[in-house]
């Protein structure tokens, strides 16, 4: 019995994606016409095209209640494309009939953003105790574990977000041996965790473990596929010193960057750390905020204003990105460089300890820069 359920979750994992879980699985199903605009949302959400979507989407949204999946789908575009105001009523409906994962996802993205770390953290974990109740898929309870992880780590708990990373990386090897030890056949690059290695990779970084650190940042270049996780391969690699392995990681994650406007940040941190001439990366922010203004999006656009000296602008423009109170140390760090840039030595020095109190891995290169600008602070003062 053991074996045909592994065989079937085997299966499972072959040939079902999980690129965006959205279907809320206990809620009565859309009607026919109904299913195949929900199933065009989705598809248009995957390939960035959020605006399509919420057009689609609305029109189905004229009878209430509102269907489950739409209220789910619906939020979460609103959230991608920045406009919160339109997405808290509808995550309002979702909390008042929470249960399934895919609202789970959305009220932990939604307190996540808020800066409820606390709450999004509790959303996940009802979410986890749920999933070990009702599936055997252990890579979904694994994937699960590891967004914990994520969440923790966003604020500098290092040693709860390492306990869910690697409980999340033994769960899938164990699983991925049982396949082996029965001859069944699987997707070897489903088991593995890229979101619990990279939280892993960051970790050994923040506390200047360099070894393990690079061994694993080399395997994460080697394996992975995703835009965002190649470029913080890159980041890593150029923090240590090695331009080479930056570059290579840089260029793979150019290569399979999406329309998406997650993507698109990507490719703007991936120039701001390449250095490339001010205006051209003003320029991409630029057109990045006409598909979106989400927390992202505008924080790049604050970044870039600074790197172009238009320090009034870049002050305004953070204070929007961060007007829901998102928790955020690249966002503190920002307000010490537009300091910096305008010579308020001390001001910079407080948001810069700041940062990297709230979390000393918020990113390789910056991070070390937000040390190095405190150190030679302490030097001169001697």
């Amino acid at each position: 019995m053991r074996k045909h359920r592994i065989l079937l979750m085997a299966i499972v994992a072959v040939t079902t994606s999980n690129a965006l879980n959205l279907v809320a699985d206990e809620k009565p199903r859309a009607s026919e016409p109904n299913a195949q605009a929900i199933e065009a949302a989705r598809r248009a959400m995957l390939s960035g095209q959020n605006r399509n979507a919420i057009d689609t989407l609305e029109k189905l949204s004229g009878d209430k209640p509102r269907p489950a999946e739409v209220a789910v789908i619906l939020s979460k575009a609103y959230m991608n494309v920045g406009e919160y105001e339109k997405a808290s009523p509808i995550v309002e409906e979702i909390r008042a009939n929470p249960g399934d994962v895919a609202s789970a996802e959305v009220l932990w993205e939604w307190e996540r953003l808020h800066g409820r770390t606390e709450k999004a953290v509790a959303i996940k974990r009802e979410a986890l105790e749920r999933t070990k109740k009702e599936s055997d898929d252990v890579l979904e309870i694994a994937k699960i574990r590891a967004s914990i992880g994520e969440t923790l780590l966003s604020v500098g708990e290092f040693k709860d977000a390492e306990t869910e990373f690697r409980a999340a990386i033994r769960m899938i090897d164990e699983e991925h041996a049982k396949l082996h030890q029965l001859g069944l056949p699987h997707d070897h690059a489903r088991f593995f965790s890229a979101e619990a290695a990279v939280g892993m990779a960051r970790i050994y970084q923040a506390i200047e473990d360099s070894n393990r650190s690079q061994r694993l940042w080399k395997t994460i270049r080697n394996r992975l596929s995703k835009c965002e996780h190649l470029a913080q391969a890159g980041f890593a690699a150029l923090a240590a010193g090695n331009d080479r392995d930056a570059d290579r990681a840089f260029e793979a994650a150019k290569k399979v960057a999406t329309d998406r406007p997650a993507d698109a940040n990507v490719l703007t941190a991936i120039a701001i750390a390449r250095k490339e001439s001010p205006e051209s990366i003003l320029a991409k922010t630029t057109a990045n905020l006409e598909k979106s203004k989400d927390i992202e999006t505008l924080l790049m656009h604050a970044w870039t204003l600074a790197l172009n000296g238009r320090k009034a602008e870049a002050s305004e423009t953070l204070k929007s990105a961060m007007r829901l109170g998102t928790k955020d140390a690249r966002s503190i760090y920002l307000s010490g460089l537009i300091h910096e840039s305008a010579g308020e030595i001390d001001k910079a020095k407080a948001q810069f300890e700041a940062a990297l109190k709230m979390n000393a891995a918020f990113d390789p290169v910056h991070s070390a820069r937000a040390k190095a600008f405190l150190e030679s602070i302490a030097n001169s003062a001697r």
